[in-house]
């Protein structure tokens, strides 16, 4: 997030911003944030901690409210900086909701993306966790026995990730990358780590070790996805609002 909204003082529109890690970490770089997020509990909670923020007299302004965007995005563009996070593969007219960033931006403002395009998950991408899992297995590290083959493993990992996610009614990939190709000028998309997390939220490695442990997982998603040995199921892109329609 540091490195897509960059460092120059912006106002960014944020949309879902949940418990406010982000958002309060985007404050205290200078930049004033408004979020703007459906569920009510989580805005209570990200507003108690930006009150309670020992550098709130130092940083940018941070406010947020409850509302589904873009219905309730309280009209108070332009902005230098929208920011999706994690939030298209919930929205119910994906489409809507970008092309409305699209208005809302200044004229050289920058749209920023990262999300979950679950349905990219892979036979490779299991094959990767089951691995994982082995390993952390064979260091005394994981909860739960696993499939005396990798292969049976790999297989189970895949039916459980389409049982935990293909009835949720997530948008796909395509249906959240087409309307950010027809409203801006995207100037990169990359593949980010994800599936580590899950192992590492999952995996019981003495308190000492954790970072570390979860650092190597992330560090080897990450060289798989550069090398394309894995497709990838986080993805971040930015890009300027386009003058033109996209071809």
């Amino acid at each position: 997030m540091e490195t897509l909204v960059g460092p120059r003082p912006r106002r960014v529109l944020y949309v879902g911003p949940g418990l406010g890690y982000i958002a309060l970490e985007l404050a205290r770089q200078g930049h004033d944030v408004t979020g703007v997020d459906i569920d009510q509990e989580a805005v209570a909670l990200a507003t108690r901690a930006a009150a309670s923020d020992p550098e709130r007299r130092q940083r940018g302004k941070l406010d947020y409210q409850v509302g589904e965007f873009p219905a309730d995005d309280g009209s108070n563009g332009p902005y230098d900086t929208v920011l999706f996070c994690r939030v298209l593969h919930h929205m119910n007219d994906a489409g809507r909701a970008v092309a409305r960033a699209a208005d809302l931006l200044q004229g050289d403002g920058t749209m920023v993306c990262v999300d979950f395009a679950h349905d990219r998950f892979g036979t490779a991408d299991a094959h990767w966790m089951a691995r994982s899992q082995e390993w952390l297995s064979r260091s005394g590290w994981w909860p739960r026995p696993l499939n005396e083959s990798l292969l049976e493993e790999t297989e189970r990992i895949s039916r459980a990730w389409r049982k935990d996610h293909d009835d949720e009614g997530l948008n796909p990939f395509k249906t959240m990358l087409d309307p950010l190709r027809e409203h801006f000028e995207l100037t990169n998309l990359l593949w980010r780590p994800y599936l580590f997390w899950d192992l590492a939220t999952d995996m019981r490695a003495p308190s000492d070790r954790e970072g570390l442990i979860a650092r190597f997982m992330r560090d080897d998603e990450e060289r798989l996805l550069g090398q394309e040995r894995l497709q990838g199921v986080l993805f971040s892109t930015s890009g300027s609002a386009r003058t033109e329609p996209a071809d």
